[in-house]
């Protein structure tokens, strides 16, 4: 969400760690310009080696709204039945009333959110670059291959194409096995023809 800049003054919610973008997506769903400095993580999934991508905030509990929606965010807080994830009003240093900053300091906030998208965007490239450096040095068609593992550990084949990161690898009598060339270890390769 674009905060915007000027003398706009915003307030600050508090949740539990695990709802405060569940708690930013559902203020915006209702209409309610709500944000939380975030960026995308990766997470690995409990017992696999697999990971996906995540949003993750930046600063775990606490949600930004501007502040001339407060009288709204009340009316939510004294409902018997809240349809969003809990949530409190952060109050000012005196507890008089809750807490407003301008825009102009949360200007810092948006500058640590752009700037981890913009480590996120590099890495990607990285990741990206090495992919393609990796099919780059891809084993020339027509070399003999010894396969050390995956299903056809220990057999030979002859490599007969490329396609990305994959190797189609003929195991003899025109049986044609795509594997990663990754797979396929520079001490393992054997020029010549089967």
């Amino acid at each position: 969400m674009e905060m915007g800049t000027g003398s706009k003054l915003w307030c600050i919610l508090r949740t539990a760690g695990p709802c405060t973008t569940k708690l930013a997506a559902s203020l915006s769903a209702a209409g309610i310009a709500a944000w939380t400095p975030s960026l995308v993580a990766k997470r690995r999934l409990p017992r696999r080696k697999a990971t996906i991508e995540r949003t993750a905030p930046i600063m775990p509990t606490f949600v930004f709204v501007p502040a001339d929606r407060l009288p709204d965010l009340i009316a939510i807080l004294a409902r018997p039945s809240n349809p969003h994830p809990q949530f409190s009003i952060f109050p000012n240093a005196c507890r008089t009333g809750p807490a407003r900053i301008g825009a102009g300091q949360m200007a810092s906030l948006r500058q640590v959110e752009e700037q981890a998208a913009e480590a996120y965007r590099r890495e990607k490239e990285r990741q990206r670059n090495k992919a393609l450096r990796a099919s780059a040095q891809a084993i020339p068609l027509g070399t003999q291959v010894r396969v050390p593992q995956t299903a056809f550990a220990g057999l030979m084949g002859v490599v007969e194409g490329h396609e990305g990161r994959n190797m189609r690898v003929n195991m003899g009598g025109g049986f044609i096995v795509k594997i990663e060339a990754w797979l396929l270890k520079a001490d393992q390769v054997e020029m010549g023809s089967l």
